[in-house]
Parts: C-alpha cells; sequence; structure tokens
C-alpha cells in the first residue's frame, strides 16, 4: 500500500550565504512524496528563498524517476533520485539529488538532502555548490487532501 507524506518543516544545514541565497529564518515549503513497497514513486516539493533576486526567490524539485529506498532504510547509505529543478525561472531536467533515510514510518518521514546544483545555476569561483537540508513530512491518511500547488 502506497503511503504519502507531506512536508512540515525544511532546514537547510550547509552554509548558503556564499551562493548568493538568502534565506528566512522559517521556510515554508510544500510538497510530497509517495512511497509504495520501499520506492519513492512520486515526488514533488517547492520553497521559497526569501529575499533573493526576483525569480530566484523560488525552487522546485518533480521526481521524474522511481528511487529506491529499500536498501537504505535500515542503514546510514544514500540513493540518488532524479528530477527536474526549477530554480531563476529555468527547468533542469535530470538533476541529482542526494537522499539519506533518517527516519520512515507511519507516522512520518525525515530524510536529509543534497543537492548539487547543475552546472550554471550555483557557483562559486567556477565550481559547482551544493545545498543539504533535512527534511521533515507527516504521514497522510488517504481521506487527507495533499497540498498540490505545482
Amino acid at each position: 500500500m502506497d503511503q504519502i507524506y507531506e512536508i512540515s518543516g525544511i532546514e537547510v544545514t550547509s552554509e548558503v550565504a556564499p551562493l548568493g541565497i538568502t534565506i528566512p529564518d522559517n521556510i515554508s515549503p510544500s510538497g510530497y512524496f509517495i512511497v509504495g513497497d520501499g520506492v519513492i514513486t512520486d515526488a514533488w516539493l517547492t520553497t521559497d528563498f526569501g529575499e533573493a533576486r526576483g525569480e530566484q526567490a523560488a525552487a522546485s524539485f518533480k521526481l521524474t524517476q522511481p528511487t529506491v529506498l529499500r536498501p537504505i532504510i535500515d542503514d546510514d547509505s544514500t540513493v540518488t533520485a532524479v528530477g527536474t529543478l526549477t530554480y531563476g525561472g529555468v527547468e533542469r531536467p535530470d538533476t541529482e539529488v542526494q537522499i539519506s533515510v533518517v527516519s520512515l514510518d507511519d507516522a512520518g518521514a525525515e530524510l536529509n538532502v543534497i543537492v548539487n546544483s547543475p552546472a550554471g545555476l550555483l557557483e562559486i569561483g567556477g565550481d559547482s555548490a551544493s545545498v543539504t537540508a533535512r527534511l521533515v513530512f507527516e504521514a497522510m491518511t488517504l481521506d487527507t487532501p495533499v497540498r498540490q500547488d505545482g
């Protein structure tokens, strides 16, 4: 049976000031992921970065390929999720996001994620940068509507 998890919180854990991004103290993300038989079958996330410039004030990620979690649920490994990252008004397909499961059960989930920016998106001295965050989700019941803003 599929389980839907809706995002309830996000904490950016990497230093983002050198990337030229201003992140407010309280981020209000929106999104969800769906897990069935140890596989993420659908996921979408969007969030605002506060006082950033113009179109760079928000980013979103939409999963485009199923991601198998089963091998990492019981250890400290990571898996790679592939999807479309939208930032600065530009879609960047085939963006890889590293996921490690902190917890995943019938009540909720916590995931650590690392978004490695595609070339030209976020660069410091010519090197691509990455953003690391912890995402907190609440499990939804079948009769709980999931917000889908994207």
